[in-house]
C-alpha cells in the first residue's frame, strides 16, 4: 500500500501543467513566509538554479533533561527540473523515543493563485529494515500535491529530540542556493547556558549576523561531486549548538572526552558476561580469532534507542551468532577475559575520517561509527597493534575484521584516532602505522586472444590484506554472489556471466595470501585503434583518473586520496598474430602512485609477456593548495594514459 502511495505522489510530480502567468496572493502563505516571499519577488533567482530556498530558519528551545525542541521554517520557490522535488518532505533516521515530529504543516501556493495544503493522506512513515539490518529507525515522508514551476512551497516542522542529542549540529549549504539561512536559540531557563559555534564558514560564506544566533545569506549551493574527496561535508559550513545544563547528567558526560570514555565504559561493562573461552593466553586469543570469522555474522541491529550505544550481552550474542560492531566487541571481550585478558570497549570513527583535535565531545552515536576492543597487556606480545599510553599498554583489536591477522588492523583504520573507554575515563590513542596491514594483490593471467579480440584464459588472484575485499566477501557470500562481486567490483565491468570461479582458498587461513582462481571470457579484451591493437585486460590495469573538476568549473573541495596498496599483474597471452609493443617499457611516479610496465613478445612466437605494477599512495591537498593539486592530478592522468594508450598498444 505504501509503495503504491509513494508511486502516486511521484507520478503527480510529473503530471503537472505549465503554470499560467499570474500574481499569486502571498497573503495565503503563513505569516512567517510572507515577508521573504515579497522580498524575493523583487529579485532574479540565481543563475542556473532549479529551486531557490528563500528562507531556511531553525528555532531551538531547550526543554530540560537534554531535550530540544526544533522548529524548522522553510520556504522554497520551485523553478524547474529537480527543483520540483522540493515539494516533498523527507526526514530520515527517526528513532522510537529519540526523535519525534510533533507538527508537520505544508503549503503549496501555485502561480495561478491556488493554495494546496498538506493533508493527512499526504504523509507516510517508512521503515528502514533490510536483509542486512535489523532497525527500528524510520523515515517520515510528506508530499505537497500539484506542485508546478513557479510554486512557492512552505513547510513548518516541529521536532522533539531527546536523550543526549548534544551538541546539535546543522549543515548550512544545500543542493540549491539559499537566499537566507537563520538560526535562533531561545534563552534557556536560569542555570542553563549555551554555546554557538560557526564551523568552516570561510571561504564559502560572507559575514554572518546574529549573536548568539546566526543569520547569513546568500548561501551558494553545495559543490558538485568532485573526485578524491570522500567526505566533502567535513569541509563545508555548519553550526553547532551546545547546552550546558548542570541538572542534566549528559552535561557532565559530554564535558570532556575523558568523561565520555568513562561513561561509555560504565554503560558497556555490565553487558560483558561470563562465557566459555577458547583457551588461555595468546593461543586462546588466536583460537578465538578463528572462531569469530567462522561462526559469527556481522549485522547492524538497532531495535531500540538504547541499542544505538548499548550492546547485547555477550551471552545473547553467542546464542544468536550475529551482531553489530559493539555486539561482537562485547563477545570478544568476554571470551578474552576467559583467556586471561582484561579488555575495554574502544570508540572509533572510520567512515568520515578521524576525530579532529578541534572537535568537542559528542554522543557516541553521533560522533563515532564503530566500536572495537583493547586488551590490557602486562607485557608486550610483540604484535604491531600494541600501543603504550599513560594508562598502560594495550592491544587494539577489531572483532568485525577476523580476516586481518590478530595483532593487525585493516586499512580503514589507517591514521585513525581511537578512544579507549576505561573505568577512570577515556584515553586517546593513535593507530600505529605498522599495525595497518598493507593491501597487495598479485595477479597471474594466462590465456589467448583470437582474431576478433576475445580473450579466454585463467587468472589466479593472491590477496594479502583487504585491498579488494576478496577474503571477507568469500566468507560472507554464496558462490553466485561472490562471482557477481568479482565481476562488478574487481573486473569493474559486466561480462554477461562469462566469469567462472574455479577455486577459492580458505578465507580464514591467515597464514598465507588468499587465493581465487577465475576462468575468464572477455569478448572485448583486444580492440583496434587505427592500425594498432590495444589491450584492455579487465584485470590489473588502473583506470584513467576522472577530470580534476566538473567540466567548465573550478574545483571547490580539498583533494584527499586514500587508496594505498599494490597491484601486480603478470600476464602471458597468445595474440592472433605476432605484434610489437609501441612503448615496450615505462615507469613513472606521482604523489598518487608509482607505476611501471614491461611488454615483450617471445621470439618467433605470438606469445606476449606483460608485467604491470601499480603502487598506490595516500595524498592530500587542502583548499590553499588546489593549484598544486591540479598539477599533480594532471601529471598522474598523463602517466596512466601513457600506460593505457601506448604501453598497451601493439602493432601487428
Amino acid at each position: 500500500m505504501k509503495a503504491r502511495w509513494a508511486a502516486g505522489i511521484l507520478a503527480g510530480l510529473c503530471l503537472v501543467h505549465p503554470a499560467r502567468a499570474a500574481v499569486p496572493d502571498l497573503g495565503k502563505l503563513p505569516a512567517w513566509a510572507q515577508g521573504p516571499a515579497r522580498e524575493a519577488a523583487l529579485e532574479a533567482p540565481p543563475a542556473g538554479a532549479e529551486a531557490w530556498v528563500l528562507l531556511s530558519r531553525r528555532e531551538l528551545a531547550y526543554e530540560g533533561d537534554g531535550s530540544l525542541r526544533i522548529r524548522h521554517l522553510r520556504l522554497v520557490k520551485l523553478l524547474r527540473g529537480r527543483g520540483l522535488e522540493e515539494a516533498g518532505f523527507v526526514r530520515r533516521g527517526l528513532l522510537d523515543g529519540l526523535v519525534r515530529i510533533r507538527k508537520l504543516k505544508g503549503w503549496n501556493l501555485r502561480p495561478d493563485g491556488e493554495l494546496v495544503k498538506l493533508e493527512g493522506g499526504d504523509k507516510a512513515t517508512f521503515g528502514n529494515t533490510t536483509e542486512a539490518t535489523f532497525d527500528r529507525t524510520t523515515a517520515q515522508v510528506a508530499q505537497l500535491r500539484r506542485a508546478v514551476e513557479g510554486s512557492l512551497v512552505a513547510f513548518e516542522v516541529e521536532e522533539a529530540l531527546t536523550s543526549m542529542k548534544d551538541p546539535w549540529i546543522c549543515a548550512v549549504m544545500e543542493t540549491h542556493p539559499v537566499r537566507r539561512w537563520e538560526l535562533d536559540v531561545s534563552p534557556p531557563e536560569k542555570g542553563t547556558t549555551f554555546q554557538v559555534r560557526r564551523l568552516r564558514f570561510q571561504p564559502w560564506l560572507g559575514a554572518a549576523e546574529g549573536d548568539p544566533g546566526v543569520r547569513v545569506g546568500p548561501v551558494p549551493p553545495m559543490p558538485l561531486a568532485e573526485p578524491a574527496c570522500p567526505f566533502p561535508y567535513l569541509n563545508l559550513p555548519a553550526v553547532e549548538v551546545r547546552f550546558l545544563d548542570p541538572r542534566w547528567s549528559g552535561t557532565g558526560i559530554l564535558a570532556s572526552w575523558e568523561n565520555l570514555g568513562g561513561w561509555y565504559h560504565g554503560l558497556f561493562a555490565p553487558k560483558v558476561l561470563e562465557v566459555p573461552g577458547e583457551g588461555q593466553g595468546l593461543p586462546g586469543l588466536q583460537a578465538l580469532w578463528r572462531r569469530l570469522g567462522r561462526d559469527l555474522v556481522y549485522k547492524q541491529v538497532y531495535l531500540s534507542p538504547e541499542r544505538s550505544n548499548v550492546p547485547e550481552t555477550s551471552v545473547e550474542v553467542a546464542r544468536k551468532g550475529y551482531g553489530d560492531c559493539k555486539d561482537l566487541a562485547c563477545l570478544f571481550l568476554a571470551k578474552a577475559r576467559a583467556a586471561g585478558f582484561q579488555g575495554f570497549p574502544v570508540l572509533a570513527r572510520m567512515q568520515v575520517g578521524p576525530v579532529g583535535d578541534a572537535e568537542i565531545a559528542g554522543p557516541p552515536r553521533d560522533t563515532f561509527d564503530h566500536v572495537v576492543a583493547a586488551l590490557r597487556l602486562e607485557a608486550s606480545l610483540g604484535l604491531p597493534a600494541e600501543v603504550e599510553t599513560p594508562k598502560g599498554r594495550f592491544l587494539l583489536v577489531d572483532p568485525t575484521d577476523p580476516f586481518t591477522p590478530l595483532g593487525r588492523l585493516g586499512a580503514a583504520h589507517r591514521d585513525g584516532r581511537l578512544l579507549i573507554c576505561l573505568p577512570g575515563g577515556g584515553q586517546w590513542v593513535a593507530v600505529p602505522p605498522g599495525a595497518v596491514l598493507s593491501g597487495v594483490v598479485d595477479i597471474e593471467l594466462k590465456g589467448a586472444v583470437n582474431g576478433s579480440g576475445a580473450l579466454e584464459g585463467e587468472a589466479t588472484l593472491r590477496e594479502t590484506g583487504g585491498l579488494w575485499g576478496l577474503r571477507s566477501r568469500a566468507q560472507a557470500l554464496t558462490r553466485a554472489e561472490f562471482r557477481a562481486y568479482v565481476e562488478a567490483e574487481v573486473l569493474d565491468q559486466a561480462l554477461n556471466g562469462k566469469v567462472e570461479v574455479l577455486r577459492v582458498g580458505d578465507p580464514l587461513d591467515l597464514e598465507r595470501p588468499f587465493t581465487v582462481t577465475l576462468k575468464l571470457a572477455d569478448p572485448g579484451a583486444l580492440g583496434r585503434q587505427g592500425s594498432a591493437w590495444v589491450l584492455r585486460s579487465p584485470l590489473g590495469l588502473p583506470g584513467l583518473p576522472p577530470a580534476f573538476a566538473p567540466a567548465g568549473r573550478k574545483r571547490q573541495l580539498p583533494l584527499v586520496s586514500r587508496r594505498a596498496g599494490t597491484v601486480r599483474l603478470d600476464a602471458t597471452l597468445e595474440l592472433p598474430a605476432p605484434a610489437r609493443p609501441l612503448l615496450a617499457e615505462g615507469n613513472g611516479e606521482t604523489v598518487f602512485r608509482a607505476l611501471s610496465w614491461k611488454a615483450s613478445l617471445e621470439p618467433e612466437t605470438r606469445v606476449l609477456r606483460l608485467k604491470v605494477e601499480e603502487r598506490r599512495k595516500d595524498a592530500a591537498f587542502d583548499l590553499k593548495a588546489l593549484g598544486e593539486a591540479e598539477a599533480a592530478w594532471r601529471k598522474d592522468r598523463a602517466l596512466v594514459r601513457s600506460l593505457l594508450e601506448d604501453g598497451m598498444a601493439f602493432r601487428p
